[in-house]
């Protein structure tokens, strides 16, 4: 998504931590608008697995301390 927005093809929802590069480029502006709102949410996918995996379960960790705190 970050790429195709980067292209001009459209407009994405994206976290700040992910496309910092390319907001500090000028590749993506941010559209502060009214309509724009911040739910809070952060949603991980992975594998459905019979254990999670160490490395998964730090990351979301990770994740949930410094992203959403």
């Amino acid at each position: 998504m970050i790429e195709l927005a980067a292209r001009g093809m459209g407009i994405a929802c994206l976290p700040d931590f992910s496309i910092h590069r390319e907001l500090a480029s000028g590749a993506l502006l941010r559209l502060d608008a009214p309509a724009v709102r911040r739910s809070g949410n952060l949603y991980l996918l992975w594998p459905a697995t019979p254990r999670m995996p160490p490395k998964l379960r730090a990351f979301i960790d990770y994740m949930a301390a410094n992203v959403l705190a």
